[in-house]
């Protein structure tokens, strides 16, 4: 069983017995410390603001988000930005990690993906629909894991926004990804 405190506005360290990686389908047994970090911000207020930032330079994610988007290995094409901490935000919204693709040769981003936690208090597509009414599924499911999305996404005039549904948990909001118009085309090709 896994215990949390969060004390407003701190950052705050737990040993956890063992942590989860809904995004990676994965479970592993961790002895280091995990840290948590607690800002104030609603769904639609953090949604709106990584809108607002794009083409999202890292100083900027990082300011919006109260975190600490990190370089890791990059893969000759794309370089991954990830956080090291959990952020905890209102209403029980809790991110479990972020990832921003940045292409190498040009330095413009290719995603900005929120992956949220299992533990997360359950935002609905109604919620969702509150603040974006007109959406479209872009993806389904094929029916080879509990871990596949529904998405349903909202053009903007930079590109996309898509609300992501696992199967294991249809009617809760498991991550958004936010995708330029640029690389959606490319990759719808």
């Amino acid at each position: 069983m896994r215990r949390f405190i969060f004390l407003r506005g701190s950052i705050v360290s737990l040993c956890c017995l063992s942590v989860c990686f809904p995004s990676q389908g994965t479970c592993c047994q961790r002895q280091e410390p995990m840290t948590f970090k607690e800002e104030k911000m609603k769904l639609e207020e953090l949604v709106q603001k990584l809108d607002d930032a794009y083409p999202w330079p890292v100083d900027k994610v990082n300011a919006i988000l109260g975190a600490n988007l990190v370089e890791t290995d990059s893969n000759g094409v794309a370089t991954p930005y990830v956080t090291e901490e959990r952020l905890v935000y209102d209403e029980g919204l809790i991110v479990e990690e972020v990832e921003l693709r940045v292409f190498e040769k040009t330095g413009e981003p290719t995603r900005l993906i929120l992956d949220f936690g299992d533990d997360a208090s359950c935002f609905t597509l109604d919620r969702v629909k509150q603040t974006y009414p007109v959406l479209v599924i872009t993806d389904m499911p094929r029916g080879r894991s509990l871990e596949e999305e529904t998405n349903f996404s909202t053009q903007q005039s930079w590109g996309r926004i898509s609300f992501g549904f696992k199967e294991r948990r249809p009617d809760c909001l498991s991550s958004i990804t936010f995708i330029p118009k640029q690389w959606d085309d490319r990759e719808r090709r």
